[in-house]
């Protein structure tokens, strides 16, 4: 799995997990929400289609949601830090 695919599977998880737009951002936080999220749904892949109703849904707010989780990725997996991904 390349880089850029990883970070979008953890923007997308991390857009319709529980996790707060509000919350303070740290990996520990996210780390266990996009794990939690990948359970809860039975996998990567269910996520993706979860995601993929939300915009149906919430064709106003998942956009940005969807934005937040992006930049929130970018913030602390893409720095360049060696650490564990939260999706194996």
């Amino acid at each position: 799995m390349s880089r850029q695919t990883l970070s979008l599977a953890r923007a997308q998880v991390l857009a319709i997990s529980s996790f707060s737009a509000a919350a303070r951002l740290d990996r520990v936080s996210v780390d266990a929400a996009i794990r939690a999220t990948v359970r809860s749904h039975g996998g990567v892949q269910a996520c993706v289609a979860a995601l993929a109703q939300e915009f149906g849904e919430y064709p106003d707010t998942a956009p940005l949601r969807m934005r937040w989780a992006k930049q929130a990725v970018a913030s602390l997996y893409d720095s360049g830090a060696v650490a564990r991904p939260a999706l194996v």
